[in-house]
Formats: C-alpha cells, sequence, structure tokens
C-alpha cells in the first residue's frame, strides 16, 4: 500500500485549477487518449514542472530519440539550467541484447526484456543526485512495448507491476490500441488523464480519477499551439512506423 502524505503542485496554471491541492505523492499517473492526441506535450510540461520544483527525471525514450525530448524540455523552459545532473534517458533499442551506459546521463536497453528494463531502472536510479522530490519515471507511448509478440504479456505485467509500487511514475498511452491492457493499467493506476484533440490542433484535457485528493471533472483546453501540437504529432507518427515493424518481429 502506498503511504501518501506529500502533495506535488504543477504550476501549470490550468492544471492546478483542476487540483487544486494538487498530486498525492508516491503516485503513478497515465495520461491516455486516442494515438496521436499530443500526450507526450503534456507530459513533457509535467516533467519539465516537476523538474522545477527540484525533482529528478527518469525519461524512458521509447518512441521519440534523446536529441528530441532534450528539445522538448527546454522548450517549455528554455531558461532552466541543471537538467543534464538530474535527468537519466533510458533510450530503447529493441535489437540489442544488453544494458550498456552510453553516456554520462544516458543509457541504451532492449526495454521489452524484464530484466533488462530492471537494471536500467537501477542504473538510472544511482546516476541520479538525492532529492527530497525524489524520481520521476516517465515515458510515452508504453503500448508499443506490447506489441512484442514474445515479450508483450510479460512487459504488460512489469508496467502493471510499476503502477503499484512505491515509484513516482508518468506514463502516456493510447487507449484505442491493445485496448484491453491499456483498461487494465488504467484501473491500475492512482491518477487517470484524459486528452482528446478538439477540432484542428486543440487538445482538451480531463481527469479520470485520483487518489487521496479533490479534483475537478471539467474538462480544459490545454495551452499548447498548433506547431507544437503538429511537431509532436509528426514525430510520433515516424516513430510508429518505424519501430513497431522491428517490435512485431520479437
Amino acid at each position: 500500500m502506498k503511504m501518501a502524505g506529500k502533495y506535488f503542485k504543477s504550476d501549470l496554471t490550468w492544471l492546478d485549477k483542476l487540483m487544486p491541492q494538487g498530486i498525492s505523492i508516491p503516485s503513478s499517473n497515465l495520461i491516455s487518449g486516442p494515438a496521436g492526441a499530443g500526450k507526450p506535450l503534456v507530459g513533457a510540461m509535467f516533467s519539465d514542472a516537476w523538474l522545477k520544483k527540484g525533482g529528478t527525471l527518469i525519461h524512458l525514450l521509447i518512441n521519440f530519440k534523446q536529441d528530441y525530448a532534450e528539445n522538448l524540455l527546454k522548450h517549455f523552459s528554455p531558461g532552466l539550467t541543471g537538467y543534464e545532473e538530474r535527468i537519466v534517458f533510458i533510450e530503447f533499442d529493441p535489437q540489442m541484447d544488453s544494458v550498456e551506459k552510453t553516456g554520462e546521463n544516458t543509457i541504451k536497453a532492449n526495454l521489452l526484456k524484464p530484466e533488462h528494463f530492471d537494471a536500467a531502472l537501477r542504473i538510472a536510479l544511482r546516476l541520479l543526485p538525492q532529492t527530497e522530490l525524489g524520481a520521476l519515471m516517465y515515458g510515452s507511448a508504453l503500448n508499443m512495448l506490447l506489441f512484442s509478440a514474445t515479450y508483450g504479456q510479460v512487459m504488460h505485467q512489469k508496467i502493471l507491476q510499476l503502477l503499484r509500487s512505491e515509484q513516482n511514475s508518468l506514463f502516456t498511452i493510447s487507449n484505442n490500441v491493445t485496448e484491453e491492457q491499456t483498461e487494465e493499467w488504467e484501473n491500475a493506476a492512482d491518477n487517470v488523464f484524459y486528452t482528446h484533440g478538439t477540432g484542428i490542433m486543440h487538445l482538451a484535457f480531463k481527469i479520470v480519477k485520483m487518489k487521496e485528493t479533490s479534483f475537478s471533472n471539467e474538462e480544459v483546453e490545454v495551452p499548447l499551439s498548433e506547431d507544437e501540437l503538429y511537431s509532436i504529432r509528426t514525430e510520433a507518427e515516424q516513430a510508429r512506423m518505424n519501430l513497431i515493424p522491428i517490435i512485431r518481429r520479437i
């Protein structure tokens, strides 16, 4: 059972008005919605807020390259320094059979294999400094791990285990693919948020459930530009086209 007592406030006006007390921590958080809805942008905004409050970040790079992920974080906080020492990137490579530290703050691993997933997480936690807020594990497009014929079901259970653990986490998932597994993840998570597109290049956000805090179920528009939404959708679509055929063969 997770022991609550602390709350995290993002200082994002549009988000905090929906949850005045903030998010109870430790907690697992899911941003769910149709593929291509811009969920990683909300994830990046939340991750940036976590870093601003002094936390550290374990960034799973499943469908994005490190340079794109770094630029996305810097986009929301261009003047913030100190990111490098408080972030560890874990790059997903489905064709390797090992876990390698490839840079000062970079690990490469085949995240389809649970033992490699766990090893990469242990290394990341060792590399990060200890802070009062602690580490947030963030990753987008987790559904992609489920397309593996060999490891899909195992990784489904691995993510369920993470969602029920004491590790602070934020994952984005597409709820219009692998729907049965997605529903199980949503049931296991402490907090679930739903996003979907409205009109052309607009993103709506709504809280579905939260633990140990009051919240509004009002649907709000996330303050993002058309260029921001177009960029993330283009990048994500390219990643899906390249990675899913490889994952299906493993």
